[in-house]
């Protein structure tokens, strides 16, 4: 009689049901990584709509002779209200989000950088991948709350509530 040497190891059939396993954890697992990097991005763009409107309080009381505001995202900067990463530009991306802020009817020069100072401003936050970084836009401006449209476009002003458009949360 002949006797099996004593072989370690896994047969071809067990390998395949363990990849079998893994490709199948990995396919419900990819989706669901995909949505909280999602939402990880849109926490971000609220979050750096809430510092915009903070930092134009903060320039409206130190450079707009408390009734006044930036007009642009590097004013801001330049007053030192806000930071480096959200006063780079006009437009600014930050976390696969397109960030602007623009003003209306420009006027009187601030105190802080001299540059022209606006009665009212509005700020959005547009997934620079509508699906891919971000489901939701968002939106605020002087005197608002933070609103959102499930579309991806940016709620217009005056916000109001409709189909796709709500108030998120209070911005001020």
């Amino acid at each position: 009689m002949r006797t099996r040497p004593d072989l370690r190891g896994f047969t071809l059939v067990e390998i395949l049901v363990v990849m079998a396993v893994i490709a199948i954890l990995a396919a419900v697992s990819v989706p669901l990584l995909l949505d909280a990097q999602m939402a990880g991005r849109e926490a971000s763009a609220i979050s750096s709509l809430r510092t915009i409107h903070s930092a134009q309080e903060a320039f409206r009381v130190a450079c707009g002779d408390g009734k006044r505001f930036a007009s642009t995202l590097p004013q801001l900067g330049a007053a030192g209200t806000i930071t480096k990463d959200l006063s780079d530009a006009p437009i600014v991306m930050k976390s696969g989000y397109l960030i602007n802020m623009v003003g209306a009817e420009p006027g009187d020069k601030d105190r802080c950088t001299g540059e022209a100072t606006v009665p009212h401003w509005y700020a959005s936050a547009v997934p620079q991948t509508p699906g891919r970084t971000g489901k939701r836009a968002f939106a605020t401006a002087s005197g608002e709350d933070i609103w959102t449209d499930t579309t991806g476009i940016a709620p217009p002003e005056p916000f109001t509530a409709a189909e796709t458009i709500s108030r998120l949360e209070n911005g001020k």
